[in-house]
């Protein structure tokens, strides 16, 4: 057995302690025992969970725990942006000084980035490269984030870049002075393993819990991925102002990059003192970042790879110089108890495995660098160059290292749908797996529950795993607002004896659990059109502090709403709008409600009573199926192209369409989280098989859409939305169109057989040609109204 040394701190630690006060919402529960799932299913990033404290303290044994003495509040951190756009260089000023400074912009990838601190205007430091952000995010995203730079209390920056960027945001932070700690070595540490270093919690670094949102994912750790934090501090910063880079970093991660919580595992600073990183839960006699079961939890430090690896950094930028003696120190006995715990070789060379995504694996060091995962230099050349020695001296810290006994399992939770609406049923699958084999394990009990962010959890029940390891449950929401919801499998309960859990019986398997967030949106939306204005209303939420409601995407009221209504003014007669609305509960902004539309004072000056498809298009404009274009014309002989027809049918037969809806065609622009349009509607039309497309991969939607076209694709909607309007023309039976089109004759005879095509001019209705707003309008109209 290995011999930690506890280091006494440097100095007195910081330490703020916040609890959030969230009111469970009702929840109504049916169980289905051992439901299998219908296909694949897709994991939100970051869904995980962790069981209540009052569940923990029934299952697992009680450790002692450090009792921690405040002194003082905290401060809050104080946040000011600034967004420009920059052709060479310009200058910024906050309102206040900035004790942290960070830049990011939107395009311009390879920009070089440069900026100079000032406290008074006119003397600037010499400029510093902005850098990049260690952690990484999407790849495919837009956004490159730089990283935090020590600014001095500044209150202007001058910004320089090789590359003219239109959207460049500076974002100023003072994280303030945190509440100070007892000096006891022993309160430093929140681990309930008493072998494990000295490791500052969550609290006392001052961890702000309002930013936390990410709910916790447990797995198996099989490999340490190494960073530095590139924000170019040094050695000789105080214990306080590293407490306060990482409460900026935990910031930048959480609210500005929106990740819900900071990117690392651990922290450590250049005097060597630990900082537990990603929340894991607020259970005393749970070891920092683990689950009671000895799971790691997740992080988000290294895109692709952050499920089953563990990620630590240390403060500060180390191409040209590696890390201090005492962060080495702190390193290698914080490595050392990691991979003692979860049975990692340290000087092992193997596969990485994502239980998130089987094909996501690579050969790597078990203790290795960021750069071996991603196209980053991090942790920078110097600190990289050290991780074979750093390798050995932990292995002689440990001597070989065995595998956890009994194996470990992992659970995968699916919401589905994913974003759900207050009195929606939903329904919730856990999917369990063990570690060593990625098998099944079916036959054993989950049990299930739900609650705020980061608070106690209400039970709503127990599931049985299938044959395919699933366990699944319905609930339903009756509030808006976010939620955690959790399955936790504890081999110990009664309903799973003969396993091995924490209480010490004898099996096959450790416990696990997992959670995810469920962000429930507000219902009922009604938007009566009237004169240049919408009367909007919606269903009241319980506990809601208030509602923000947004026109085309645009957030509209300046101050949040007290109630369920909002009257929308000033508007262009004959132009749509579409709708949605959000709660605001304690202090969060739930998902937006489904989008519905309305056209002020309804009527279209080129569509007047005696044009020919008046009625239908008055009725389609009415259910929010068609709109105008401008100054309140509807322009019924415009052609329409493949992509607009895919949104008027999918929404003339009442498809439900959500940004989930996932478009395989290769030519299909992607819209975005901020619209449906266009791809969503194609994804549904190709799923409802009301379309095919030209080819597997090509949907052609910018070419105008042909009669006979439409015909076919109305036909196959009908047969889907509403079989009885649609029925084949007897033998012999011949319509005034022609049929003899090798690939929509069919259809079109069906078509107009079925008065599909009643109220069109067919003497003049060529199927070749191309379909114009009005016709199609009709025919819309026609099927709807069969």
């Amino acid at each position: 057995m290995r011999r930690i040394l506890v280091r006494p701190f440097s100095a007195p630690v910081l330490i703020v302690i916040l609890v959030s006060a969230l009111v469970l919402s009702a929840v109504v529960l049916v169980v289905l025992p051992g439901a299998s799932p219908a296909g694949a299913e897709t994991v939100a990033p970051g869904d995980s969970q962790v069981a209540s404290p009052v569940q923990r303290a029934q299952t697992v044994s009680p450790m002692a725990g450090p009792e921690v003495e405040l002194t003082a509040a905290p401060e809050p951190m104080r946040t000011e942006t600034v967004t420009v756009s920059v052709d060479r260089a310009t200058t910024i000023t906050f309102a206040e000084p900035a004790e942290h400074v960070a830049a990011y912009w939107q395009d311009g990838p390879e920009a070089r980035v440069t900026l100079a601190f000032s406290t008074d205007g006119v003397h600037f430091g010499e400029p510093i490269d902005a850098g990049r952000d260690d952690a990484e995010g999407d790849p495919r995203s837009r956004m490159t984030y730089g990283a935090i730079s020590a600014a001095g209390g500044a209150t202007v920056v001058r910004i320089g870049t090789d590359t003219p960027l239109t959207q460049l945001s500076v974002i100023g932070m003072s994280p303030g002075e945190s509440a100070s700690l007892s000096t006891s070595p022993a309160a430093l540490s929140a681990a309930a393993d008493p072998g494990g270093p000295a490791i500052i919690s969550r609290s006392g670094w001052g961890a702000n819990p309002t930013y936390l949102n990410w709910s916790p994912q447990f797995y198996p750790p099989t490999k340490v991925i190494i960073h530095h934090t590139a924000d170019g501090t040094f050695p000789e910063g105080t214990p306080e102002s590293y407490a306060k880079l990482v409460r900026s970093i935990y910031y930048y991660h959480a609210v500005t990059r929106d990740w819900g919580d900071i990117a690392y595992n651990f922290l450590i600073d250049p005097l060597g003192n630990i900082y537990e990183g990603r929340y894991s839960d607020d259970n005393p006699d749970t070891v920092p970042g683990e689950d009671a079961y000895g799971n790691g939890v997740r992080g988000g430090h290294a895109y692709n790879y952050n499920s089953a690896t563990l990620g630590i950094a240390v403060l500060g930028t180390y191409s040209k110089q590696t890390i201090s003696a005492a962060a080495q120190a702190s390193l290698e006995e914080l490595l050392a108890w990691m991979v003692e715990r979860h049975g990692i070789d340290p000087v092992g060379f193997g596969p990485y495995y994502s239980p998130y995504d089987p094909a996501c694996n690579k050969q790597s060091w078990n203790i290795t660098g960021h750069r071996d995962y991603g196209s980053t230099s991090c942790p920078g050349d110097a600190f990289y160059n050290t991780l074979p020695l750093i390798r050995q001296n932990v292995f002689a810290l440990t001597g070989p290292v065995t595998a956890p006994t009994p194996s470990p399992t992992y659970m995968r939770l699916a919401i589905i749908p994913e974003h759900p609406v207050m009195g929606q049923d939903v329904t919730v699958k856990a999917t369990l797996v063990e570690d060593s084999s990625r098998q099944a394990v079916s036959g054993v009990s989950v049990s299930f529950s739900t609650g705020g962010i980061a608070t106690a959890q209400t039970s709503v029940g127990t599931a049985t795993t299938d044959s395919s390891g699933v366990a699944s449950v319905q609930m339903m929401f009756t509030a808006a607002g976010m939620r955690w919801v959790t399955a936790d499998f504890n081999p110990g309960t009664e309903g799973n004896a003969g396993t091995e859990g924490v209480s010490g019986t004898t099996g096959a398997h450790r416990g696990s659990t997992t959670s995810a967030e469920v962000n429930v949106a507000p219902t009922g939306l009604v938007a009566v059109p009237g004169m240049a204005m919408v009367q909007l209303s919606w269903t009241s939420s319980p506990d809601a502090e208030g509602y923000n409601v947004y026109r085309d995407g645009t957030k509209i009221n300046s101050a949040v709403l007290t109630s369920p209504g909002y009257l929308d003014g000033g508007l262009t007669n004959g132009v749509a709008h579409s709708y949605q609305v959000t709660a605001i509960v304690y202090g969060r902004e739930s998902a937006r409600s489904p989008a519905v539309s309305a056209i002020p004072k309804l009527g279209f000056v080129d569509v007047t009573a005696d044009h020919a498809y008046y009625r239908a298009v008055m009725s389609l404009a009415a259910a929010g199926v068609v709109n105008g274009k401008d100054e309140g014309r509807f322009y019924p002989d415009d052609l329409v192209m493949r992509q607009q027809f895919a949104k008027m049918i999918v929404l003339g037969c009442e498809y439900p369409v959500a940004e989930s809806d996932r478009c395989l065609f290769k030519d299909v622009t992607k819209s975005g989280t901020s619209s449906l349009y266009p791809d969503n509607y194609v994804a549904v039309c190709a799923a409802r098989e009301i379309t095919v497309g030209k080819n597997d991969v090509e949907f052609d939607p910018y070419s105008p859409i042909t009669r006979a076209q439409v015909a076919t694709m109305v036909v196959r909607a009908a047969q889907d939305y509403k079989p009885p309007a649609v029925e084949e023309p007897p033998t012999g039976w011949r319509g005034e169109l022609s049929a003899s089109d090798p690939t929509h004759g069919a259809n079109i005879a069906c078509a107009e057989y079925s008065g599909l095509l009643a109220g069109i001019d067919l003497s003049t209705f060529a199927t070749a040609g191309f379909a114009t707003r009005g016709e199609i309008a009709q025919i819309i109209c026609n099927l709807r109204e069969k």
